[in-house]
């Protein structure tokens, strides 16, 4: 199931998750990546929460995944490499995890390594890196930027048509309660 949503929604569709199955979001971005003795690259990256790889059922190759603490400011600067650029920039190497790469200037940890067949079909283009979707205070707050890709994996019970239903009746219930930010 995919849909779009405002950073603000994201708490309540993951709170919604018991109900449901489990949700995940993402966004796209281009990132600058460099290290010392590489040449920086613009690099395609997802910015992507916490569950995103259990929605997709995705195992790293090496390391780990992201965990909900790396969502919050501060815990954010770590990063999952795409098997292309692990290949492309670090020729496999096998002591890539804990390395640090600068994304757009800042400091990230490479935590872990993506299998080659990692490829979401929405996600039209290569991406070579992943990073924490992690939102500022006013970022959190925003209803009226609906910039995010939500996916979700029904419980097994579920039909799609419930499924559907269902995020229907979410959107609904979030236009109902914030009108202003809904309209049109």
């Amino acid at each position: 199931t995919w849909t779009r949503a405002a950073s603000a929604a994201c708490p309540a569709l993951g709170a919604s998750g018991a109900i449901f199955g489990l949700f995940a979001a993402y966004d796209n971005s281009s990132v600058s990546v460099s290290e010392p003795g590489q040449p920086a690259a613009v690099q395609n990256a997802l910015r992507v929460s916490a569950d995103y790889f259990s929605v997709l059922k995705v195992v790293p190759q090496l390391g780990r995944l992201f965990r909900a603490s790396d969502e919050t400011r501060g815990n954010h600067r770590v990063v999952i490499l795409g098997d292309a650029l692990w290949q492309d920039r670090f020729a496999r190497a096998p002591d890539v995890l804990g390395r640090t790469l600068r994304i757009d200037g800042e400091p990230h940890e490479i935590v872990g390594v993506l299998p080659a067949a990692v490829n979401d079909g929405r996600v039209v283009r290569e991406i070579r890196l992943f990073l924490p979707l992690s939102f500022t205070d006013s970022e959190r707050a925003s209803r009226g930027n609906v910039s995010l890709n939500v996916i979700g994996r029904r419980h097994a019970a579920w039909s799609e048509a419930q499924g559907n239903a269902w995020i229907a009746a979410f959107g609904a219930r979030l236009a109902a309660e914030f009108p202003k930010e809904n309209a049109g």
